[in-house]
């Protein structure tokens, strides 16, 4: 078993961890779990690597998707969309791109809307 594995350690160390990485979201606007007094105008993603933004949908939790459009052509670390005004509320906003490496990568950020007496 020993001779099997010393190998097999050896050549997992050839390969660097890092290649293994996957781009992931650096941070968001509306940040995940704030809580703003009026409808942001734009939705905005940072990325630690180039993405091509494949979908953006706003979802208030008492109603249907919003897909967001038009996204961005191309890949960019930096994506940002208009968003419709939104109403007082909680909201989704999920989104999915895919990566340079090929792999698709997706997330949700939770955010609400407010009124100033925070209601």
């Amino acid at each position: 078993m020993k001779s099997i594995l010393y190998p097999l350690i050896a050549l997992a160390a050839l390969f660097p961890i890092a290649g293994f990485a996957h781009t992931h979201l650096v941070r968001s606007s509306p940040a995940d779990k704030s809580v703003m007094e009026k409808s942001p105008p734009a939705a905005t993603l940072v990325f630690a690597e180039a993405v091509t933004m494949t979908v953006i949908k706003i979802k208030p939790a008492d109603g249907d998707e919003i897909a967001l459009k038009p996204l961005p052509t191309g890949a960019k670390t930096e994506i940002s969309v208009a968003m419709p005004t939104l109403r007082v509320g909680q909201y989704e906003m999920r989104w999915r791109a895919l990566s340079d490496d090929g792999h698709v990568v997706a997330g949700v950020v939770h955010f609400a809307i407010a009124n100033k007496d925070g209601r």
